[in-house]
């Protein structure tokens, strides 16, 4: 299994809210694609935080989640979160913007250099 594979494994354990998305996943593509999973982890981010209470944490765990995996992983790990999260992440004009004042530190950074 890849370090990126890992990466997809890790965030569905921790989060369980996201099997259900990953099950859809393996069921349209056969594997994992984690690229593709991360960028779907986008879009449930911007669905969560337009429709959650803001107490409820899940977006923030999870934004906390992989602000941790892009500061302790490897290479492959942080092009990955950069790539297919990070650059993902809506614009400043778009819906579902408020994700990038939600960043931390490693990711609000990256967000800053790729876009």
């Amino acid at each position: 299994m890849t370090q990126e594979e890992l990466l997809v494994r890790d965030v569905v354990a921790a989060f369980p809210a996201l099997r259900p998305m990953l099950d859809e996943h393996i069921h349209d593509y056969d594997e994992v694609l984690a690229h593709i999973f991360l960028a779907d982890v986008v879009r449930y981010l911007v669905h969560a935080s337009e429709n959650r209470h803001p107490t409820d944490g899940v977006v923030a765990a999870i934004l906390e989640f992989l602000e941790n995996r892009f500061r302790h992983g490897n290479e492959e790990v942080k092009e990955l979160i950069s790539v297919s999260f990070v650059e993902m992440l809506p614009r400043p004009d778009e819906r579902g913007a408020e994700l990038r004042a939600q960043l931390g530190t490693e990711l609000a950074a990256e967000a800053a250099r790729v876009t």
